[in-house]
């Protein structure tokens, strides 16, 4: 068998891919068409379909070509320099023919030749362009051909669909081919009218966050010293009056000290006194009466310093009050630092509403805005408040998560306890009904599309 058997005739092989155009119900299947099979006319090694609206659309060899690729990007300026200038048009067209600062990445990209052949897509200005190491003109003419069966079987395509969509219009408005309704009549043009009329309706964009009641001016007894503590004298969430005990270090140590100190300072007035009495027989001795004079005051200082931490050892309240702190087994035996926070002191009826807001649903928020808590104990009665502050940054929660804190007063006073939580709305500004609805289902999409 020859190979001109074997090879197909390029008269053949433009009637199948006039078979194969006709066959074809989509933009996007006819332009993997051109890119692909038109091989079969004449070999080439890469071919792009670009449009003047969507730049290139399809390229040989690839599904779906990516935009943001160097070569696209390229390859997008050089088709917008050629469509500049249609004399170029059906031409063999080598790195000359094109601008300077294109000229640079041609050997990068594109064999040596090209062919730039226009299209025309209604109004829009389209191009293919085929790329090959050798074009040979005599193939020309079939290639113009077939761009014609190509452009035609586009604009059915096109038209189809119009068509459909129009279609499909005049049946939504009731103007069907050979009926007498008019728009005015129909009950879904009544219907999206009020749609589109309820989704402009003015709401109050709201929020929602965890809510918790909690004391709004706490006073923190902190530790006084290092050390363990004991015993505790008050339970968790016990009334306490002022000057009441609440908890006691273990003292020990520091009593065997002050015992230590008590004995020493005795022991030195004593030798002060001796010295004293033999002063008045030896002049030498009242040399030794200023020395012992420092050693007693310096003995009276360490005494008076132990007594005031024995006196520390036992942490008294503050004012009155209810005392907050977890259980009191987690803090007996448990080592203390200066200055660690152990307990807080809170009035009762001084409670104000705490509430964590995710970083997605960071709305607006002014001090003034409106805000209702709907405790998990009581759902059917809300407690009204004002925001009074909000926080500038996010702040870490005790399970790890990141959320921004606001603060409300109570509109009005409540019996419910410190501590009591559930659910928490927040109100912001007024936005459209629409915008209220699709806030998250527009931000999800947006993060995919990234937009």
């Amino acid at each position: 068998m020859s190979a001109e058997q074997v090879l197909p005739s390029p008269l053949l092989a433009l009637i199948s891919l006039g078979q194969k155009a006709r066959q074809v119900s989509s933009w996007d299947e006819l332009g993997f068409l051109l890119v692909n099979d038109s091989k079969e006319l004449s070999g080439y090694r890469q071919a792009l379909l670009w449009t003047e609206e969507r730049g290139i659309t399809h390229l040989s060899g690839v599904v779906l070509p990516e935009r943001h690729s160097p070569f696209m990007q390229w390859a997008d300026a050089l088709c917008q320099h050629l469509a500049a200038k249609p004399v170029l048009a059906y031409q063999t067209l080598t790195m000359q023919d094109c601008a300077a600062d294109l000229q640079s990445d041609w050997a990068r990209w594109l064999p040596d030749y090209i062919w730039w052949m226009p299209v025309h897509l209604g109004k829009a200005q389209a191009a293919l362009l085929i790329a090959a190491d050798s074009l040979d003109e005599q193939y020309m003419p079939l290639w113009r051909e077939w761009l014609a069966i190509w452009q035609h079987a586009t604009h059915n395509v096109l038209r189809a669909q119009s068509a459909s969509l129009i279609g499909t219009l005049q049946r939504w408005f009731g103007q069907q081919k050979g009926g007498s309704s008019a728009w005015y009549r129909s009950y879904i043009v009544w219907a999206m009218f009020a749609l589109i009329g309820i989704s402009m309706l003015p709401v109050r964009l709201t929020v929602v966050g965890q809510g918790e009641l909690v004391p709004r001016q706490a006073v923190v007894v902190r530790a006084p010293l290092d050390g363990v503590i004991h015993e505790f004298h008050v339970s968790p969430n016990q009334i306490v009056q002022a000057s009441q005990p609440l908890f006691a270090y273990d003292n020990e140590v520091i009593r065997s000290r002050l015992q230590v100190a008590r004995q020493t300072l005795a022991t030195a007035q004593a030798e002060y006194r001796q010295v004293a009495q033999s002063a008045l027989h030896d002049p030498k001795a009242s040399f030794q009466m200023a020395g012992l004079v420092g050693k007693i005051q310096e003995k009276q200082a360490e005494y008076r310093f132990l007594t005031d931490q024995v006196a520390r050892t036992t942490v008294t309240a503050p004012q009155a009050g209810v005392v907050l702190f977890d259980e009191a087994s987690e803090w007996i035996g448990k080592p203390v630092q200066t200055g660690e926070r152990v307990v807080r002191i809170a009035d009762p009826s001084d409670v104000e509403l705490e509430i964590w807001v995710n970083l997605a649903d960071a709305v607006p928020l002014t001090v003034g805005s409106d805000a209702k808590l709907f405790l998990a104990a009581n759902p059917l009665e809300a407690l009204e408040a004002t925001v009074r502050w909000v926080g500038y940054e996010a702040q870490a929660r005790p399970d790890g998560t990141f959320a921004y804190r606001v603060r409300a007063s109570l509109t009005h006073s409540s019996s419910q306890t410190v501590g009591a939580k559930g659910t928490a709305r927040l109100s912001s500004e007024r936005v459209t009904l629409m915008y209220w609805l699709l806030r998250k289902p527009l931000a999800v999409v947006r993060g995919y599309l990234l937009l």
